[in-house]
């Protein structure tokens, strides 16, 4: 079966506090306006609705936990302007007492008769390299052997190069590609006095990368948006 190029794209809006800026970005940018897919991270269920109403998109949602340092229930969003035929819900552990899961959500999506599985992620920031290859794992081993094409995109908080280091070898060893691997930096904050950070990333399995790229614009989150462009292998 044959498919056109598909476009990917990966937020955090933080908080969802300005989802509504953050519509106004997309909608704005020809390299984010009318994706195949959207992973958003940090979202809250009522900003997700409301996306997927103004993008006239379908959309999975799954709720993480509340955050220990804020009132706002939040999790993570996979939406579609294609069928979603199946959708699951990945806790991953934190490996600490006390402390609050982080989640990937799945999609199963059709576009032109081809099933992909698509997974919207946001890791913790503090945990340890053998942790993380554990939560890569989860969620490689979550995607169905008859299902060749798969995404997974988001928010993996690889601060150091050695946390990227392990996420990339085991997305390597699981068959995925690092789709958005020229793609310098996604995050600065004044806390690590404005250091730029490479958080946010694409994987793909059985899809070939045309381009790939971020939008510069901090004004609806601290993170930036990344896109990619797609064809099957």
């Amino acid at each position: 079966m044959c498919m056109r190029s598909i476009k990917i794209v990966s937020y955090n809006i933080k908080l969802s506090k300005n989802s509504d800026k953050a519509v106004k970005l997309i909608k704005s940018n020809s390299n984010l306006r009318e994706a195949d897919v959207y992973c958003l991270q940090e979202m809250t269920e009522k900003a997700v609705a409301d996306i997927a109403a103004k993008l006239q998109y379908n959309y999975v949602f799954y709720l993480t936990k509340r955050r220990h340092n804020c009132r706002i229930e939040i999790g993570n969003a996979v939406l579609s302007q294609h069928p979603i035929i199946d959708d699951c819900h990945i806790k991953l552990p934190s490996f600490k007492q006390n402390t609050l899961f982080r989640n990937a959500v799945g999609a199963t999506i059709v576009i032109d008769g081809v099933k992909i599985m698509v997974f919207s992620v946001h890791k913790e920031v503090f945990l340890k390299t053998a942790h993380r290859k554990t939560q890569v794992k989860m969620i490689t081993n979550a995607i169905a052997s008859s299902i060749p094409h798969a995404i997974i995109a988001g928010d993996f908080n690889t601060f150091t190069k050695k946390n990227l280091k392990a996420v990339l070898e085991t997305f390597e060893e699981a068959g995925f590609d690092l789709a958005s691997s020229n793609i310098a930096w996604t995050y600065k904050h004044w806390y690590f006095i404005n250091k730029k950070s490479r958080l946010d990333h694409i994987f793909t399995k059985g899809l070939d990368t045309i381009q790939a790229g971020h939008i510069v614009n901090r004004q609806p989150s601290d993170h930036l948006p990344i896109w990619a462009e797609l064809v099957t292998q």
